[in-house]
């Protein structure tokens, strides 16, 4: 599903509570309210159809929904682009120090002239404030409720180009483990000085690599596992290579984790198929692609990519580089 660009935006001051309640004192909000169609048909119902078909609910042809990637994927096949680059389905916690930007990985790798402010944040549950304690988002977030009450802004939290009402909840890939994998081969830990290379399809009960250790991605590769661990190994893969991690368990990346530090977020992607949590240590780094929709990410880390989970809990030093080539065209 296509983005909707920020319209012109309209600024309210409203003054926050003695106890740092809702209510931001800046606030951004969609000069059309919250009755804009995402495909595009102007002054017409929304199209509430998820299903990728192109007819909306007011009965006139939604063109953009046949472009949707996301929606006419086979179920349990991810999507290959997300339509924000950090989507929270019920709840976002971004927490003093953490900060989120942009950047191209089509270009290359975050940092120097590669560094942007079109970061974009959709939260679609209502029942938590979206941004507080001073967080900062180089970009746009936008919130399921009325920015003023679905909106909570604490110690200097900062959105550059504001805050929206969604005009409908962000689109949510659906994963699952993929048919034909490999008999399991029990759990593997990789030890220090030890060298593993993936060039295909592996199955483990849990998969752990340890600091010292060296993991080299050749060809094209999916990996099944209960849980995964990496407690400091660099993990690189090769031009043209790309690694798919489904994980029915939870996924721990430790302090001096090197996670593709050098390729493309579009080269790994973790799968978390269930209710497991993604954790991402301080001094930790991770150019990937997640998707938990229906797990937890908890970071003081560092990821280059996109983003998409259940909660989203962001914790002092946390930083998000969202790829902006990740996201819908």
């Amino acid at each position: 599903m296509i983005k909707p660009a920020p319209i012109a935006a309209t600024a309210l001051l409203l003054a926050l509570s003695a106890l740092g309640g809702c209510g931001p004192s800046t606030v951004v909000v969609d000069g059309s309210g919250d009755g804009a169609d995402p495909g595009g048909d102007t002054g017409k119902t929304a199209d509430t159809s998820s299903t990728g078909d192109s007819t909306d609910t007011s009965g006139n042809t939604d063109s953009a929904d046949t472009a949707d990637t996301a929606d006419t994927d086979p179920p349990g096949d991810p999507a290959d682009c997300v339509e924000y680059g950090v989507i929270a389905v019920s709840s976002a916690t971004l927490a003093y120090g953490a900060s989120l930007d942009s950047y191209d990985a089509s270009i290359g790798v975050y940092g120097g002239e590669n560094m942007g402010s079109d970061a974009t944040v959709a939260v679609n549950g209502a029942g938590d404030c979206a941004l507080t304690s001073g967080a900062t988002v180089a970009g746009d977030l936008y919130v399921s409720l009325d920015p003023a009450a679905g909106y909570c802004e604490e110690w200097g939290a900062a959105v550059s180009g504001g805050v929206h009402q969604l005009p409908g909840p962000a689109e949510v890939p659906t994963v699952a483990v993929p048919t034909g994998m490999p008999a399991t081969q029990g759990s593997v830990y990789l030890n220090w000085g030890e060298t593993r290379s993936f060039a295909g399809d592996e199955t483990f009960d849990s998969l752990r690599f340890a600091y010292g250790s060296t993991v080299t991605v050749t060809a094209p590769s999916r990996i099944v596992t209960e849980e995964f661990s990496n407690e400091g190994a660099p993990l690189s893969i090769a031009p043209g290579a790309s690694l798919e991690v489904y994980v029915t368990g939870d996924t721990t990346v430790v302090w001096g984790s090197e996670m593709n530090s050098e390729g493309s977020p579009s080269q790994l992607r973790i799968y978390v198929v269930g209710n497991g949590t993604v954790s991402l240590a301080n001094g930790a780094t991770m150019n990937a692609v997640v998707f938990a929709p229906d797990g937890a990410y908890t970071s003081a880390g560092t990821l280059s990519g996109a983003l998409v989970a259940d909660t989203l809990n962001l914790e002092w030093g946390a930083v998000i580089h969202e790829d902006v080539s990740a996201r819908c065209p």
